[in-house]
């Protein structure tokens, strides 16, 4: 659970989130929806303290239960996709198979290949795989479907529908919601700084 309590984060003086007050329940799937530039980013930056903000921000469970790869992450540009599925599984000690989600998520053609020359799609692809292998209980996920062409979609929306019957918290943030909406049990919009859950 991750409870918001008069959140408030400014920039140069103006408000990008407004006093938000928020409870994000387990085992539930939100889609936060907003224009670019809107703070959909902001607000996971400030869930997981990347950056200042006043009010409080209240997590249950360890922190090692939620998982978060910001969209400007530089990867290393020595290690390969397999290094980090790698490295992931170990640091949270997970049991998920690497093989086999290396073939779910189709990335045989480049796994071994540096993370920083993948294209944006396999790149977003490759990110999904960090989420699957952290066996996390809430994963907080920006803009993932952006870049994918259609088939690549489907993998994301079968991934996702595989979290939900895990029943994970899934905090989903993109200004591009028709194909994820079907996957909601809230569609939160995010608008002047303020969160409006408007279906559930």
């Amino acid at each position: 659970m991750i409870t918001l309590k008069n959140l408030e984060v400014s920039f140069k003086g103006q408000f990008v989130l407004n006093n938000i007050s928020y409870q994000f329940k387990d085992q539930t799937f939100y889609l936060i929806q907003a224009r670019n530039g809107s703070g959909k980013t902001t607000l996971l930056n400030a869930i997981v303290h990347l950056i200042p903000y006043n009010g409080e921000i209240e997590k249950s469970g360890s922190t090692d239960n939620y998982f978060y790869m910001p969209n400007d992450y530089q990867f290393d540009s020595s290690m390969s996709g397999r290094d980090y599925l790698t490295l992931f599984a170990s640091f949270w000690q997970s049991s998920i198979d690497i093989e086999k989600v290396i073939k779910e998520i189709k990335l045989e053609k480049f796994i071994d290949k540096k993370v920083v020359t993948y294209s944006l799609g396999m790149r977003q692809l490759f990110v999904l795989a960090l989420y699957i292998i952290t066996d996390t209980n809430c994963w907080l996920i920006d803009e993932l479907n952006n870049g994918l062409d259609k088939d690549n979609i489907q993998l994301l929306l079968n991934s996702l529908l595989q979290a939900k019957e895990q029943n994970k918290m899934v905090l989903f943030v993109t200004h591009q919601v028709e194909s994820i909406i079907p996957m909601a049990d809230v569609v939160i919009d995010l608008n002047g700084g303020n969160l409006d859950a408007g279906m559930e």
